[in-house]
Formats: structure tokens, C-alpha cells, sequence
């Protein structure tokens, strides 16, 4: 059974499905944003110890600069990748020729 969050608990008042169906929403959006958090910590880490390992010269600052272009142009890579894709998409459908 869900516990009843502190505003909820007061006298005379009820914990509705409503109120439940709030809460849990609430906390799965909390546990996606914080799992997003760590995959990106975790993949942080992991480029960093390949970049170490590598033998790349440069300070930690030199890295931060490097991963903050890396990961700005992965994104505009990934962008251009879903627009092939849709188009490649829509082509085998044939529902519509552009």
C-alpha cells in the first residue's frame, strides 16, 4: 500500500487514486531523470578512462573541452542518422514520394 505524503495526511482528508496515480508519475519521472543522470556520469567516466588510456596529452580541462565537442557533434551526427532513416522509412512504405 502507498504511503500518504505529508500535505496528503491530514485530518479528515482522503488519499484518492487520483492523488496515488499523482504520486507514482511523480516519482517515475524523478527515477527517469535520475537514471538519465548516471547513464550520462557513467558514460562520462568510461570516455574519460578510454582517453586516459589512450595516452591523450592535456590536462582534465583539455578532456572537458575535447567531450563537450565530442558530444556536440554525436548529436548532430544522431540528428542527421534520424533523418536518413525516416526518409528511408517513408521510401520503403511508399505512402509518400518527396
Amino acid at each position: 500500500m502507498a504511503k500518504k505524503r505529508k500535505e496528503e495526511a491530514e485530518p479528515g482528508r482522503v488519499y484518492t487514486k487520483e492523488m496515488h496515480e499523482a504520486y507514482v508519475a511523480e516519482q517515475e519521472k524523478k527515477h527517469e531523470a535520475e537514471e538519465q543522470a548516471r547513464r550520462e556520469r557513467l558514460e562520462r567516466q568510461e570516455a574519460q578512462r578510454a582517453w586516459k588510456q589512450a595516452g591523450s596529452p592535456g590536462s582534465l580541462a583539455s578532456f572537458t573541452k575535447d567531450y563537450a565537442q565530442a558530444k556536440s557533434e554525436d548529436r548532430a551526427r544522431g540528428a542527421v542518422e534520424e533523418g536518413r532513416r525516416a526518409r528511408e522509412q517513408q521510401r520503403r512504405s511508399r505512402t509518400s514520394r518527396i
